[in-house]
């Protein structure tokens, strides 16, 4: 019965670290749910084939899933990475083994308001914190939207009255973008997502321009082109605007006509206007003019920005950019670039924003040992594949 105790305690540890349900992995392993209850009760052992089927599925060997030493003098910590359209947050051990990764709903402040961040934040952190073995020795979180020191203050309080015990460290979610490009100490980061920020790092302080959430920022943000796609699509239809392919793009991405639905549009604003965004980049391959203007001049927006940027910080020509409009990149990228009046190293971090956020935590909070790069990617993108095909 030993052997059985410790593959069950194993067996449901590896369960809930990659986000499955029994059902779930019973499905995989082509058992009943039952026997995956009486394994993680210790009550019988799968046969031999199936251990082997369960360490690939859980990416371990099969003797960590009959031993009760794999990993367990490892720390674990939390790295957050909050923004405008989701918060991503990932439980990962000093030896960069990724325990679990969890997506949730969005957390900028100046979006959903401090109540719903600190919500969010809850929500995941208490998800998280059953499955370290050992606790978690700090958490570091990158949320867009939280430059003032009121909102950071706010949040530290939240944090700090919830979980006593556990260290925080609180920073925007352009930090997270510096940390996943190893090796740049200085550059600009451009993020194009629901909204758009440009900053800049120097050797000693970072700046930001513009910014300021979705209804201040100027240009190159999924809201900025969803908006103008709905002005032009309106004044088509009021007929003092050019036609164009906007109009029927948007109407069947609602399901009736875009003028009956405002209030709607409104009321869920920015999610639901940035994701119009799409379609004018679908609209602009399909040579339509109007579109194209669009994404002329609201990246036009954000090459003004980054030029100013570049010229009053000493941040070298490195330059970064990350966020959900990078899928269309090879539409809006020739338009900024042309703008420039310098030639920049354009940077497309090949590590994801969470990395970064996870690369904070261990350098905050433990022994000064660089978080294993190639370890933690090769768990990341296992349990994130994981996750998308039991969601």
């Amino acid at each position: 019965m030993y052997l059985e105790k410790i593959l069950a305690g194993n067996i449901r540890y590896h369960r809930t670290r990659l986000g499955l349900s029994q059902k779930e992995l019973s499905l995989h392993m082509k058992v009943s749910v039952q026997a995956v209850s009486k394994w993680e009760r210790g009550l019988a052992a799968p046969e031999l084939q199936t251990v082997y089927a369960l360490s690939r599925l859980f990416g371990v060997t099969v003797d960590a899933l009959i031993s009760t030493a794999a990993e367990d003098g490892a720390s674990a910590f939390i790295g957050v990475d909050g923004g405008g359209g989701k918060t991503e947050l990932v439980l990962f051990t000093s030896h960069g083994e990724v325990l679990s990764r969890i997506v949730l709903s969005a957390s900028n402040p100046n979006t959903v308001g401090m109540e719903r961040t600190c919500a969010v934040m809850k929500e995941g952190i208490d998800a998280l914190l059953p499955l370290s073995k050992n606790g978690v020795r700090g958490i570091y979180i990158g949320l867009a939207g939280i430059p003032r020191e009121d909102q950071r203050q706010q949040l530290e309080r939240f944090l700090a009255s919830t979980y006593p015990g556990i260290p925080f460290g609180i920073g925007g979610d352009v930090k997270n973008v510096f940390a996943s490009c190893v090796g740049v100490e200085r550059g600009i980061v451009a993020t194009v997502g629901t909204s758009s920020t440009v900053v800049a790092k120097t050797e000693s302080e970072m700046r930001s321009f513009g910014g300021g959430g979705y209804l201040l920022e100027e240009g190159g943000s999924g809201f900025d082109l969803g908006r103008e796609a709905l002005r032009a699509a309106m004044q088509a239809h009021q007929g003092y605007g050019e036609k164009t392919a906007l109009t029927a793009m948007i109407n069947e991405h609602i399901g009736s006509h875009f003028m009956s639905h405002f209030m709607e549009l409104y009321a869920d604003a920015p999610r639901s206007i940035a994701a119009l965004a799409p379609l004018v980049f679908s609209a602009m391959r399909a040579g339509d003019r109007v579109a194209k203007r669009i994404v002329e001049a609201s990246f036009f927006q954000l090459a003004d920005r980054i030029a100013l940027a570049h010229s009053l910080c000493d941040t070298g020509d490195i330059l970064i950019f990350s966020g959900g409009l990078l899928h269309a990149s090879e539409l809006w990228m020739p338009i900024l670039l042309s703008r420039l009046p310098y030639e920049p190293k354009v940077i497309l971090p090949r590590l994801p924003q969470i990395f970064g956020a996870c690369r904070l935590a261990q350098e905050h909070f433990g022994d000064g040992t660089p978080l294993p790069e190639e370890r933690y990617i090769e768990d990341y993108k296992r349990i994130k594949a994981s996750n998308s095909s039991f969601s």
